[in-house]
């Protein structure tokens, strides 16, 4: 049975993803090639740094987390709604380096968080976790969602040449 509702698949998503970025960052700070977990730089999001590392603080982080994990997870299964299923590794790696730059790198250096400054090792351990992130979410959703969410929609390619009646409407 495929999820036929494009919120509960992008929860799902999200959080399926979620296990495998989690799992591959706390696997780098067990390894000491990352500092910090995305666990915890989402905790520093909600509370001061020196908290954002006790027990209370761990479990704020892992909610937050998940919660930006579902969130992000709606967002891809709408980014393949709009895109199509084809070639969705690719979409999804390009989609979580996109929000890998958007949440950590600018958002991060605007005050977001609480936590860093980080070492250039664990942001790249941070980079391949949101690459896993967007191809676990991608490949979820095209596995466990209904081919109808997927259709793809008609676009004119940008180079197409405008039809005259467009043409007409944009003289006016």
């Amino acid at each position: 049975m495929k999820i036929k509702d494009r919120l509960v698949l992008g929860v799902v998503c999200g959080l399926v993803a979620n296990v495998a970025k989690m799992s591959l960052m706390s696997l780098a700070k067990k390894r000491n090639w990352a500092e910090i977990t995305g666990m915890e730089k989402s905790a520093g999001m909600l509370l001061p740094a020196h908290q954002a590392y006790s027990p209370y603080g761990k479990i704020v982080g892992n909610v937050a987390d998940n919660v930006v994990a579902t969130m992000l997870g709606v967002g891809t299964v709408y980014m393949l709604t709009f895109t199509g299923k084809d070639k969705a590794l690719l979409k999804g790696l390009a989609f979580g380096e996109a929000m890998w730059v958007s949440f950590y790198g600018v958002l991060s250096t605007m005050g977001a968080t609480q936590v860093g400054p980080l070492s250039p090792k664990t942001v790249l351990c941070e980079m391949v976790g949101h690459a896993v992130f967007g191809a676990t979410a991608t490949l979820t959703a095209t596995t466990l969602g209904d081919p109808a969410l997927f259709r793809n929609i008609e676009q004119q390619p940008i180079s197409a040449p405008l039809q005259s009646a467009q043409l007409k409407k944009l003289s006016k």
